[in-house]
């Protein structure tokens, strides 16, 4: 065993680390992350606010916060860009990646959604990033083959997968603000999603989760968006 993933069994922010492990054919296990939110993180090393947290069992170290660990297994199991400028931005798009998650959320769920902030979001920033990730994947990529950094994937390529791919699926609704915003990445995001060891464990997630997104009271308000529009 490599590594042990702390995170609820949903997709969200849990997909991020999952998709990289397994296209880097790590072997890894899944535990209820309740055992270290909140105030017990503290007695570990890289604490946090909230999972994923990630146990790396060799080394018996924790690690915590989503980019930190995408770069921790990226650098470490060879999916970085060669070019350090690439893997800068290889980092930012990671980055970028966590900010939507953070947006959607409303910043973790601090307060809900209105239709009127729904509506900004949905298409102002939602639109806006969509157009930033089609923009600086436009070079690696055409409609039919590539990854946004050349012929090799990377961490980039499998957070822009955890991110718009989990979308998708989870929130069909927003697959054409995907598709006409960012028709290259949606390209890239569906042909990741058939990388063997990738598609095994998705098509096993959703049949057993179906649509669950994020869950809980943040979830019920996207989908309570969703369906006004």
């Amino acid at each position: 065993m490599d590594y042990r993933l702390f995170y609820w069994d949903v997709p969200f922010r849990g997909n991020f680390p999952r998709l990289l492990m397994l296209e880097a054919a790590l072997d890894f296990e899944e535990s209820d992350p309740t055992i270290l939110y909140t105030q017990k993180s503290l007695q570990i090393d890289g604490p946090g606010m909230a999972p994923p947290y990630l146990y790396d069992i060799a080394l018996r170290k924790y690690l915590n916060q989503m980019p930190a660990i995408m770069m921790y297994l990226g650098h470490k199991h060879h999916l970085m860009p060669k070019d350090e400028y690439d893997k800068a931005l290889a980092y930012k798009i990671t980055l970028d990646c966590n900010d939507v998650l953070m947006e959607i959320t409303r910043y973790n769920g601090s307060k809900m959604w209105t239709k009127k902030e729904w509506k900004e979001f949905r298409y102002e920033r939602f639109s806006n990033w969509l157009q930033i990730f089609e923009s600086i994947s436009t070079n690696g990529i055409d409609k039919s083959s590539g990854y946004t950094f050349g012929g090799k994937i990377t961490v980039a390529d499998i957070a822009l997968t955890a991110l718009l791919g989990t979308i998708k699926h989870c929130l069909p609704e927003l697959s054409e603000d995907i598709k006409e915003h960012a028709p290259k990445v949606s390209k890239l995001v569906e042909r990741i999603e058939k990388r063997e060891r990738i598609k095994q464990y998705l098509k096993k997630q959703r049949k057993k989760s179906g649509l669950v997104y994020c869950s809980g009271r943040i979830e019920s308000s996207i989908r309570e968006m969703i369906a006004t529009q």
